[in-house]
């Protein structure tokens, strides 16, 4: 019977009270920063994508006028006035946010080599990095005549999010990046103090349980353990009486609900069969 399966301590379901609130908030937190900070890395790749966007058709609007100035050459002195121009302007531009860059680069056979100083390089031009490479990822993809937004490693091994950008005119490839510990770190703050705000609620919660839910779950425990002996006194009394004695509904059909273990002496049939 369901009355023979111990009963839980109110210590036990004191811990397991404890476990479902920390649970819950855990569960609820987690939820929310995903959802967030999925939200950011699509605002913040659209953001880049369109500082790239507009930085490589300002570029190549430069570009053209220079190549029509100097009578169409390009890959001469056109190009070299251009980069000079843009090395000029970015000497000017220390970047956006904490780490965020752009950079610019061309591949010589098989190495991108950069042509813009970077913040991470100590506003030097980064060395060259050979192909294909697990770094510098958002540049190869640029390289490859392609535009997007991607996670990758950048030219310096650092794990950034990126807006690349393909320059046919020069024959570039234009990235805009931020590390992701920049976008990461204020997630990481607010879960910090989430996760002090909710530990003081769940102290608050635990104590407001224990001076109302736990003493009537006392009560209930004393009073199924009283029901559990008195229950086991009857059955100690009805397993003494020499008879077979029963409990059954009170309907037509008399379904025994109880038959005591002598009726098999009587009937020459086992109890379970009733």
């Amino acid at each position: 019977m369901r009355g023979d399966a111990p009963l839980p301590s109110r210590r036990t379901i004191q811990l397991r009270s404890w476990a479902i609130l920390v649970g819950l908030a855990f569960f609820v937190a987690l939820s929310c920063y995903v959802l967030l900070f999925g939200s950011e890395l699509e605002a913040r790749g659209v953001q880049l994508q369109e500082m790239a966007r507009s930085q490589a058709r300002y570029f190549e609007a430069s570009a053209k006028l220079n190549a029509f100035l100097e009578d169409g050459e390009v890959a001469g002195a056109a190009r070299s006035a251009t980069l000079s121009q843009i090395n000029e302007a970015h000497r000017k531009y220390q970047g956006f946010g904490d780490t965020g860059e752009m950079v610019l680069a061309h591949r010589e056979g098989p190495e991108v080599v950069f042509l813009l100083p970077t913040r991470k390089n100590d506003f030097r031009i980064p060395p060259a990095v050979p192909l294909p490479s697990d770094r510098a990822r958002p540049m190869q993809l640029a390289l490859e005549e392609a535009s997007g937004v991607v996670r990758g490693l950048d030219h310096a091994g650092t794990e950034v999010l990126a807006a690349y950008e393909w320059l046919p005119f020069l024959e570039m490839g234009l990235v805009c990046q931020i590390d992701m510990a920049e976008i990461r770190a204020p997630f990481i703050r607010a879960g910090l103090w989430t996760a002090l705000i909710a530990l003081v609620l769940i102290l608050v919660g635990v104590y407001v349980n224990a001076r109302t839910v736990l003493p009537l779950v006392s009560r209930v425990i004393e009073n199924a353990e009283t029901i559990r002996e008195r229950e086991l006194q009857y059955r100690g009394l009805v397993a003494s009486i020499p008879g077979a004695v029963f409990r059954s509904r009170a309907d037509d059909r008399r379904t025994f609900l109880e038959l005591s273990e002598p009726i098999a002496d009587i009937t020459w049939r086992p109890a379970s069969e009733f």
